[in-house]
């Protein structure tokens, strides 16, 4: 969720105290599990996908 708040993976990773890096693993393995992308990436700043929009809520329980 703070990815998604933040709209840069590095801004995510600096408020969770992680690096940049653990973030993009987290978010490739969750694509990987849900089968889908969630975050459309463009020039360092990302957007969620329709299926991302979709999972958006699920996330803010976490």
């Amino acid at each position: 969720m703070r990815t998604l708040l933040s709209r840069r993976f590095t801004a995510a990773a600096v408020s969770l105290g992680i690096s940049q890096a653990a973030v993009s693993q987290h978010i490739s393995l969750l694509e990987k599990d849900l089968g889908t992308g969630l975050f459309d990436r463009h020039a360092g700043r990302i957007q969620l996908t329709e299926a991302g929009q979709r999972q958006a809520p699920h996330g803010a329980n976490c």
